[in-house]
């Protein structure tokens, strides 16, 4: 009995993590949407701090993490003529 619940409560804490991680990816709209999905699908453990877009849907504002970034990754971002803030920091928050 007590490891019929144990196992639901592991289950409950898969499903929340997971929600989770869904609704991190789902914030992301327009260009910062398009970012997180260039960075995610080269692989990178993708950890943008914050990304803001205006109401066109440009990314304006964007701080990210750069343990894992290439120069060609660098020069993609610096591409978005509408960036008025970009903050690269160097260290994980893991």
């Amino acid at each position: 009995m007590n490891l019929n619940y144990i196992l639901k409560g592991i289950g409950l804490v898969i499903v929340l993590c997971i929600s989770i991680a869904n609704a991190e990816y789902a914030e992301y709209k327009g260009d910062c949407k398009d970012i997180y999905e260039y960075l995610d699908g080269k692989g990178y453990d993708t950890d943008m701090g914050s990304c803001e877009t205006n109401e066109e849907g440009k990314v304006i504002d964007i701080d990210i993490y750069t343990f894992c970034l290439k120069e060609e990754d660098y020069n993609i971002l610096l591409n978005y003529t509408t960036i008025k803030n970009i903050k690269f920091n160097i260290y994980s928050i893991y």
